[in-house]
């Protein structure tokens, strides 16, 4: 999907529904840029993976960056005008405006799924490399290595806390350099 569709979705409507093959990050940033907010992502079919749901954000600062944007959007043809600059592209440091797409996305997704996901993968994998070590116990280091593994797996389980706020906290400070670079006036 080219850019100016992807625009021309964000509309002023309370509800925006996109079904995305890649680029996922993209969407979501133009979305924020214009006002939106992402509400869920859907899991569809294999021709398209994904469906993001946008809401419409009514907050005040929302309003003047969707102002902001459609005014700089209409004048240059360019979204991203106020968010990254052209002055700041080959400054090392800057934040693209796609990387912060996915740094919201990421966000949305740990705020919804949380460390589900990665409990799920940690608890089979371990149960997955217990079984295999029991199956291959007569082969000597081979079965202990993997005893050790599935262990290690399962006792990973007990930091995922952790992982899941480092994570958050990552994200966190990418989207805060993001928007120290931003060049739109603030009130």
């Amino acid at each position: 999907m080219r850019e100016w569709e992807i625009v021309g979705r964000f509309d002023g409507s309370p509800r925006v529904e996109f079904p995305v093959r890649l680029e996922l990050g993209n969407v979501v940033a133009i979305g924020y840029e214009f006002g939106y907010v992402v509400d869920e992502v859907r899991t569809t079919s294999q021709q398209v993976p994904y469906r993001l749901v946008f809401r419409r954000d009514d907050s005040e600062a929302a309003r003047r960056r969707a102002a902001w944007t459609w005014r700089s959007y209409r004048a240059t043809g360019v979204w991203w005008a106020g968010c990254w600059p052209p002055h700041l592209h080959d400054v090392p440091g800057t934040v693209h405006p796609v990387r912060a797409g996915e740094a919201r996305l990421a966000l949305h997704r740990l705020a919804y799924e949380g460390r589900t996901r990665l409990v799920v993968v940690l608890v089979v994998g371990g149960v997955l490399a217990l079984f295999l070590a029991w199956s291959t116990r007569q082969t000597g280091w081979p079965g202990a290595l993997l005893a050790v593994l599935g262990v290690a797996l399962l006792g990973g389980t007990l930091l995922t806390g952790r992982l899941v706020g480092w994570a958050r906290a990552r994200h966190r400070a990418l989207l805060a350099r993001f928007e120290r670079q931003r060049h739109a006036p603030r009130s």
